[in-house]
């Protein structure tokens, strides 16, 4: 499609902007002022990202020091911080990828809650943005030994990985 003047909106999936709307419906809710409103709304959108992060570095089981200097570089703040989704986005990347370095490096067997939450986290990112669905093909690093039978593990991933990029696609 062409530009031609009018007004083009992207097709964000609502719950990447979930936390600023919070914050602004609370805001709406105790009538607060209008600066108060949109200083919430920023509020709850950094404190997402915090949260994200802090989960990611958690779990990850290694280069904790250097999850923590990029999650702290000025323009991933500056983007935490706005009422933009990129703050949600980059969270969600963050833990996706500690997560799948844990059930390689870590986990010895993954169970259905390990399934889950990995197909949870990829189906809530992958819409946001289609180039962050290709993050979740790090799910093919997992060895297929922890899913105890390849048939489990090719068929896991298969389906992780159709219905992640059908998702965003």
């Amino acid at each position: 499609d062409s530009y031609n003047g009018s007004t083009v909106q992207a097709q964000a999936p609502m719950v990447s902007h979930l936390p600023q709307a919070i914050g602004i419906t609370i805001a709406r809710i105790l009538h607060m002022s209008n600066a108060a409103l949109l200083f919430l709304g920023r509020f709850f959108g950094l404190m997402t990202y915090i949260i994200l992060t802090y989960y990611a570095i958690k779990i990850t089981p290694f280069g904790k020091q250097v999850m923590f200097a990029i999650s702290g570089f000025p323009m991933l703040l500056e983007e935490a911080t706005s009422f933009s989704y990129d703050g949600v986005i980059c969270g969600l990347s963050f833990l996706l990828t500690a997560y799948i370095l844990r059930l390689i490096y870590e986990t010895e067997k993954l169970t259905l809650k390990n399934y889950v939450i990995l197909f949870v986290i990829a189906i809530i990112l992958a819409p946001c943005k289609m180039v962050y669905s290709f993050l979740v093909l790090l799910a093919f690093l997992i060895p297929n030994r922890k899913f105890g039978n390849k048939k489990i593990a090719y068929a896991y991933k298969c389906i992780l990985a159709i219905a992640v990029i059908g998702y965003a696609v």
